[in-house]
């Protein structure tokens, strides 16, 4: 099986303890922009489940480097890391802003345990009704803190729930919504 052989490649360079991600990061860039564009996006409904996998080992890769602005690619990366923070996938999520982390920006790593909270599906409606923006993030860092939060909280309002599920996600909705009243206009926009 092709997808399995490369996951098994993939966990055996995200696993490895050497400096290689680091040393090869323009291709390990390259190659995991090849798969997104050509595979992942482009694909047709054959082995979501194997594309997904794929896509989770290139993540756990990726979020192996240690100074990911040195990337050439470093700003699409970022932006792709943002995208997938809105994935449907919980590890797709946290793995997107562990890649994030690595950026080393203040308004995110500041708040980092409130951004894992918030990924996190057992801990989100909690992180979330005892968030107060106004009072726990501050202002000058606000607005990478709402650039990395928002596409969180718009997954949590858009993933739907399964069948046994359908109270929890309505509830978890209603919070949400009461949360994004207390956002400045331009955060909604």
């Amino acid at each position: 099986d092709a997808i399995a052989y490369r996951v098994k490649l993939l966990k055996i360079l995200s696993d490895s303890k050497s400096s290689i991600c680091d040393t090869k990061q323009r291709d390990i860039a390259d190659l995991f922009f090849d798969f997104f564009t050509n595979e992942y996006e482009a694909a047709d409904e054959d082995a979501p489940k194997g594309r997904q996998k794929l896509l989770i080992s290139h993540l756990q890769v990726l979020a192996k480097f240690t100074n990911p602005r040195c990337v050439t690619r470093g700003k699409e990366l970022r932006k792709l890391y943002i995208e997938l923070l809105q994935h449907r996938n919980f590890q797709v999520q946290k793995l997107a802003l562990d890649c994030i982390l690595h950026y080393k920006e203040p308004g995110v790593v500041n708040y980092k345990e409130i951004l894992l909270n918030c990924v996190n599906e057992k801990t989100f409606r909690q992180e979330i009704i005892s968030l107060n923006l106004n009072e726990k993030v501050e202002g000058e860092l606000r607005e990478g803190f709402s650039e990395i939060f928002l596409p969180i909280l718009y997954s949590k309002l858009t993933v739907k729930a399964g069948k046994n599920d359908q109270e929890g996600f309505k509830n978890k909705k209603e919070v949400i919504v009461r949360f994004m009243n207390h956002l400045k206009e331009e955060e909604l926009s």
